[in-house]
């Protein structure tokens, strides 16, 4: 690539409240987990991430949990460019509020078979006893109204952080957004360092290593001798020269 390719991605983020929209998005982002539940009206979150040879522009949409605005999420799906439903693996109820967002989406997008979206199971970290939703159960029902080619289910935990940055990954997969990384400048420096060791350990042409490469004695011996043969030529030219190369009649 001569120059870097750019991508805009609207991801809209949808799901039952109290199933971690909210910690999903804010952990990878930032970094970060809030153990005080706080009920979430609408957040915007924009960034920008060099992948590669890619630039890609990342606009998380993360909506409330109870439909308080059903206009302005109709809006939302209509313009989003991928969707993530987020559900509770300790709530049957949560993936049935997963369902019916999804159902929203293939009402008001006719492609929505061919739009990038990924079903999240959250709270992974749950102790078995608590768990309401199997993996098989909710991959079956994912897959049998979602395309392979556009849809993935993952679970994940955004209390422990786990595959919650794979969420995100997959939707590069899911949009075919390149992200052929460039040699780093830690990679660059350790490839020329070791061509430079390679081209030191280089043998002479009749077989031997050099002197001044095997022995550091010697190569200071030479370039002392270097050094004196320099100035010792300097010392005699003036002696050396003719009055006719000095201009004298």
């Amino acid at each position: 690539m001569t120059s870097d390719s750019a991508h805009h991605v609207r991801l809209l983020v949808l799901g039952g409240p109290r199933v971690g929209k909210t910690s999903i998005c804010r952990r990878f982002l930032y970094g970060e987990f809030e153990t005080r539940y706080r009920p979430t009206l609408e957040e915007q979150y924009s960034r920008t991430f060099q992948l590669g040879g890619t630039r890609l522009e990342l606009d998380v949409l993360d909506t409330c949990g109870d439909n308080s605005f059903p206009a302005m999420r109709r809006v939302s799906i209509a313009h989003a460019q991928a969707f993530l439903l987020v559900f509770s693996v300790d709530s049957h109820s949560s993936l049935l509020q997963a369902a019916d967002c999804f159902g929203e989406i293939r009402r008001l997008r006719d492609d929505y078979r061919e739009v990038p979206t990924l079903l999240a199971g959250n709270k992974s970290d749950v102790p078995g006893d608590e768990r309401q939703v199997n993996s098989i159960t909710a991959s079956n029902w994912f897959f049998s109204k979602m395309s392979a080619e556009r849809g993935r289910f993952l679970e994940c935990s955004a209390l422990r952080n786990t595959n919650v940055t794979e969420v995100f990954r997959s939707f590069l997969v899911l949009g075919n957004i390149p992200t052929v990384p460039g040699p780093s400048t830690a990679v660059r420096r350790q490839l020329s360092l070791r061509l430079s060791r390679r081209r030191a350990a280089s043998p002479a042409p009749d077989g031997k290593a050099p002197a001044a490469e095997t022995d550091p004695a010697s190569f200071q011996k030479a370039r002392s001798k270097s050094l004196i043969r320099r100035a010792s030529r300097k010392k005699a030219k003036p002696a050396e020269m003719t009055d006719d190369q000095c201009g004298v009649q």
